[in-house]
């Protein structure tokens, strides 16, 4: 074998190398805030408040381990969809089945109200879901 052709090869295969490569951007977490505006009403005894993980506010019943928790992501770049909002929240269900999903109007916006069940933990779990969109939350 000639010696230039495995010299010129090898160069070649070198400056290949060298031109190409990987450009890593770090754009950073999305910065996401909660809404300072959400207006409710406290739940009714035997519902108490309690600190959620992950949720503004939430209230447990006692009696029969029922909760009642909102939560609120607002100036989200990534701006998701109704249903994809849906689908992460039944993400966090095992074997995950949608009982009944409709479209309503909620507070003079469009809505996706989902009841659904699933696995928690192995716990079968009955989930009442309203997602919808207001003033960039």
């Amino acid at each position: 074998m000639d010696v230039n052709i495995v010299i010129r090869t090898y160069l070649l295969i070198l400056a290949y190398g060298f031109s190409v490569g990987c450009v890593s951007v770090n754009l950073g977490q999305a910065k996401t805030e909660k809404s300072e505006s959400v207006r409710f009403q406290v739940p009714p005894a035997p519902f108490s408040r309690f600190e959620p993980a992950g949720a503004d506010q939430a209230w447990k019943n006692p009696n029969n381990g029922n909760l009642i928790s909102y939560l609120s992501v607002c100036n989200d770049p990534a701006d998701p969809g109704l249903e994809a909002m849906q689908a992460e929240m039944l993400a966090a269900f095992e074997d995950a089945q949608v009982v009944r999903s409709a479209e309503r109007s909620f507070n003079g916006r469009r809505a996706l109200n989902t009841e659904a069940e699933g696995l928690v933990d192995g716990v079968k779990t009955r989930l009442e879901l309203l997602v919808f969109k207001k003033n960039n939350c």
